[in-house]
């Protein structure tokens, strides 16, 4: 059976939610179950404007973050396209393992948006680089072309 709260107590798991606690916490604090946390916060405007206004403020921080190591990843994954560009370390490294590293970089850093995702594909380097990837990959007999 569902719990019954009073409204002071759905007032202060609002409040708590709201000063960051977790909805387990706050479930351990009143002696009710998450779902039951869940849905007193879930049927509160108040509080999914709140959460819906955090989540945005961690997003936007985020993103601030991986503007400010923009430098880092670009001069990564240049040290990744040189390595790439090297026969004598493409002969004692599996090249999967260097396009893999290059892949999750720029993953990172590429903005995802539609418009983005068509300047990527209008500058032809991402079928130079599955070019160069599958040749690599076909010389070094790891897998076939497809």
């Amino acid at each position: 059976m569902a719990a019954k709260l009073t409204d002071k107590t759905r007032k202060r798991i609002i409040t708590d939610r709201a000063n960051g606690m977790t909805e387990r916490q706050i479930a351990a604090k009143y002696g009710v179950s998450q779902t039951t946390v869940h849905n007193t916060l879930k049927n509160d405007p108040t509080t999914v404007q709140i959460v819906s206004e955090k989540k945005e403020a961690n997003t936007m921080d985020m993103l601030a973050f991986m503007d400010s190591q923009k430098g880092k990843a670009q001069q990564l994954i240049q040290h990744i396209i040189e390595a790439l560009d090297d026969p004598e370390k493409l002969a004692r490294t599996n090249p999967r393992d260097l396009a893999t590293a290059l892949g999750i970089i720029a993953d990172k850093f590429l903005d995802n948006t539609p418009k983005a995702a068509q300047a990527v594909q209008d500058d032809g380097f991402l079928k130079a680089l599955k070019g160069t990837a599958a040749d690599d990959w076909k010389d070094h007999g790891e897998g076939k072309q497809e």
